[in-house]
């Protein structure tokens, strides 16, 4: 706290003064001396100390009396001066004086006694501003405990801790987000409330900020904080205290004291300042509370009123939502549910609230779920979508359709119906198609499916291997009249539908010549019939048996029963040519044995002689034929009589 000036001396006797004033100069207090007489008319301000001459008192004049009462009422310091061995309790006791000292007196203990009243009048002070900076602190707790509008207790509040302290302005500032700024929230002296200000460019805020701890300045211009600031211009204060407002370990604003002149707060108040700090902490965090709190029940109040009201405008449906199988909600964009139809709230387990869509839905799907939440306030609603749900029944699948419901007020209505059994279907369809299409894969004869225009549906791996053309420009659009020879698949497709061939709009193993990607013919086996839809043909479907190879085994069986029939008939040959020569063989030995016999019994007989030799002649022609015979088959010979064989 900056001491209080100037010294007063007053008494009648100028040489008194003159001598006083000589010793206490070098107190480096300002020093006014005068005249009892003009005391009341020169004293101005509250001066530290009055030295008054008050020997012969007893009949001092009732007017000065008086006024010394009143300085001492006032907090001044009177030292009195009196003779030695008078009586000084009236004048002492009059004045309200804190000492007295005789005249005439020594110059050091005159110093000493001024010098120790000051010291402890000084205490006295510091020690009261403290008690009543502590009752400030006492009764701003009250009226935060008991007022709402903070920022009027704040108001109130700093200009009665300006009033308290030697402050030219008391201020309370809340910082803004980032902190590199803060605003006037109250404020008593300049700046006004609500101007912004620069923290970087006032040290001590910045310094109080980072260590959330009080900041005194005695004096700007020789403290590390502020001298350069102080020098350079930026500063408008010479003294400064500086407190943190905190409810925590963030900082919420700072309180800021300011004054003209150095040594204005005294460093031993700091703690008082920082519990002010804490009070002013509490207090916007109790507004903060209040607002949020405020702030929460307006929006309860208009959330209910736009409930009540969406209700109002859902009530001519609520009939046809009531009695839909259908499960059907209405929720808002965020999610929180405004109405559930019976069906709906049957799918949730016993006891559960359903407060929002995402409620009865599994950790798998809810990030799905709130997914669709941010395209709602885009205006996109998806279709068809099937969410695992866990229901009373247990995990179900549901099929999920979003669709605006009331367009001015954002809400999305959902009509959603259990599919479980039907996806089991499907997959247990896909399970069978996958499978069916794995058997048509892998045949080993071709297949090929066609609409009624012949258009190909359907081209397994065998056709692309039999008729040479790829899948891919098959099923592009590639007409199935393609794989026969012109004119051939319109009269394929007339059998079909007739029943000469396996019964009507069947074709039951029938050849015909198809051809391949060249042009090469085919000749297939063909088992086809037309596939019908609610009783309708809708197209065709035929295996087709490539018998190219069939064919040329027949052809080679054809060959080998040629050979094997001509083979036989050389055996018959054979055999017959065999018996013949056998049988022939005998007789004819028996014709050559008698010729022999008869040419021996006709000698000189020469007509006996000329028969037998022709008889002779002849057999052996017949030999030579039998012999010819007999090289087409295996024969041997046997010994007859004499050398006959």
């Amino acid at each position: 706290m900056k001491q209080r000036t100037p010294i007063v001396v007053c008494s009648d006797d100028e040489r008194l003064r003159q001598e006083v004033c000589s010793i206490l100069g070098s107190l480096q207090h300002p020093l006014q001396e005068m005249p009892k007489a003009e005391i009341q008319a020169r004293l101005g301000g509250q001066p530290a100390l009055i030295l008054i001459d008050l020997r012969g008192a007893q009949t001092a004049d009732s007017g000065l009396v008086d006024f010394l009462r009143d300085c001492t009422a006032r907090q001044c310091l009177v030292v009195a001066l009196v003779d030695p061995g008078a009586d000084t309790s009236l004048p002492l006791l009059d004045v309200g004086a804190a000492d007295c000292i005789n005249v005439p007196f020594s110059g050091s203990a005159l110093l000493l006694r001024v010098h120790h009243q000051l010291a402890y009048h000084n205490r006295v002070l510091r020690l009261r501003h403290r008690e009543s900076l502590l009752r400030l602190v006492v009764q701003l707790t009250e009226q935060i405990a008991s007022t709402i509008g903070v920022r009027d207790v704040l108001a109130e509040w700093v200009e009665r801790l300006r009033n308290a302290t030697a402050a030219r302005s008391a201020r309370v500032l809340l910082l803004r987000e980032p902190p590199r700024f803060a605003f006037v929230l109250a404020g008593s002296g300049e700046p006004p409330t609500g101007q912004d200000i620069e923290l970087h460019q006032h040290p001590p805020f910045d310094a109080c900020i980072r260590d959330l701890q009080p900041v005194i300045v005695e004096d700007a211009r020789s403290h590390p904080l502020t001298s350069k600031a102080h020098a350079e211009g930026r500063l408008r204060f010479a003294s400064c205290c500086v407190a943190p407002i905190s409810d925590g370990p963030e900082p919420l604003g700072l309180l800021v004291l300011t004054a003209d002149e150095p040594g204005a707060f005294d460093p031993v108040l700091a703690p008082l300042i920082a519990t002010l700090g804490h009070v002013a902490g509490h207090a916007l965090r109790n507004a903060r509370l209040l607002r949020s709190l405020q702030a929460e029940t307006r929006q309860s109040a208009e959330a209910r009123e736009q409930a009540e009201r969406r209700l109002r405008q859902f009530a001519p449906y609520a009939e046809f939502f009531n009695n839909s199988v259908d499960g059907m909600v209405v929720i808002e964009p965020d999610g929180h549910l405004l109405f559930a139809n019976p069906s709906a709230r049957a799918l949730v387990p016993p006891g559960t609230k359903l407060s929002n869509i995402v409620d009865f839905l599994p950790d798998s799907e809810r990030e799905r779920a709130r997914s669709f939440e941010d395209g709602f306030r885009t205006g996109v609603y998806p279709k068809r979508q099937d969410f695992r749900v866990n229901t009373a029944i247990g995990e179900r699948i549901i099929n999920v359709n979003f669709s605006a419901a009331l367009r001015n007020e954002g809400a999305v209505l959902i009509t959603f119906r259990d599919v479980t059994k039907d996806r089991r279907t499907e997959r247990q369809l896909l399970q069978t198609k996958e499978f069916l299409e794995r058997v048509i894969e892998s045949s080993v004869d071709a297949i090929v499916s066609a609409d009624l225009k012949g258009r190909v549906l359907l081209y397994n791996s065998a056709a692309a291997r039999i008729f040479g053309y790829p899948a891919e420009r098959v099923l592009a659009g590639m007409n199935v009249e393609a794989l026969y020879p012109p004119g051939v698949a319109r009269s394929v497709m007339r059998k079909i539908r007739g029943t000469a061939h396996g019964g009507a709009n069947r074709l039951v193993d029938y050849q015909v010549d198809m051809q391949d990607c060249s042009g090469n013919p085919i000749p297939v086996k063909i088992s086809a019939a037309l596939i019908y839809e609610d009783d309708r043909p809708v197209g065709s479907v035929g295996i087709f048996t490539d018998i190219r190879d069939r064919l040329k085994m027949a052809e080679r069986l054809r060959e080998a029963e040629q050979e094997l029939r001509r083979q036989e008939k050389d055996v018959a040959v054979a055999q017959l040519a065999g018996a013949t020569a056998h049988e022939l063989n005998q007789p004819l030995t028996s014709v050559i044995a008698y010729a022999e016999l008869l040419l021996k019994k006709s000698r000189g007989d020469e007509t006996l002689k000329g028969a037998a030799d022709v008889i002779v002649d002849q057999a052996e022609r017949m030999a030579t034929i039998v012999r010819r015979i007999g090289k087409l088959t295996h024969y041997e010979t046997k010994s007859y009589v004499g050398s006959s064989q």
